[in-house]
């Protein structure tokens, strides 16, 4: 769920696409009355600009411009995009997207997509060994922190991956499940019970 720059709520659905609340009316966008490709939706994000991005399961990353009624889909055909599956999306300071998936065809981990481009993430070509993502946040500093079902807490900073997890931070569990950062800085961490994390102090 999000609220774009208008105020109108955007929710995501289980098999009946995203849905538009304005205060009084609600609008259902799915396969048979939109561009949506899929009608399963694991996430929904606005940015800036008011377009709204839509995480579909299978089909991709939708973009919707309200503005223009207009749909830029992404998936396998049309870009680069290393999975169809995707289960979390957060924008960070220079308008980038930062995409999660799901595990699928032997392909997971996380992307950046600067709306050309995704350069993703994985145990294959870096530090990050999370299949499952549970969680992006990105701080006001602009680094990344992502939250994995298998594999702890992952933080992208100067270039670089930095893995915390049970066998070398205080996190109560590698089963974390979703991160939050508040405007202090502090992340937060539902991993094994609430967990905080103060940079300099770890968990």
């Amino acid at each position: 769920m999000d609220i774009d720059l208008l105020g109108n709520v955007w929710l995501s659905t289980y098999s009946s696409g995203v849905v538009k609340f304005d205060g009084v009316t609600f609008k259902v966008y799915n396969t048979g009355n939109s561009g949506l490709p899929v009608n399963r939706v694991n996430s929904v994000k606005t940015d800036q600009n008011g377009s709204v991005l839509i995480g579909t399961h299978g089909g991709g990353l939708a973009v919707y411009t309200p503005s223009t009624d207009g749909w830029i889909i992404h998936n396998s055909v049309t870009s680069n995009i290393p999975n169809e599956f995707v289960n979390k999306i957060v924008i960070d300071q220079k308008n980038d997207i930062w995409v999660g998936y799901l595990p699928s065809g032997g392909v997971s981990g996380v992307s950046s997509f600067n709306r050309k481009f995704f350069t993703h993430f994985s145990a294959i070509n870096s530090a990050f060994t999370g299949t499952i993502i549970t969680g992006v946040a990105v701080s006001t500093t602009g680094n990344v922190w992502v939250s994995t079902a298998d594999a702890g807490i992952f933080h992208f900073t100067a270039g670089k991956w930095i893995k915390y997890n049970t066998a070398n931070s205080g996190i109560k569990d590698n089963v974390a499940l979703s991160i939050a950062i508040d405007r202090d800085g502090t992340k937060w961490v539902g991993a094994g019970g609430l967990n905080r994390y103060i940079g300099g102090k770890g968990f």
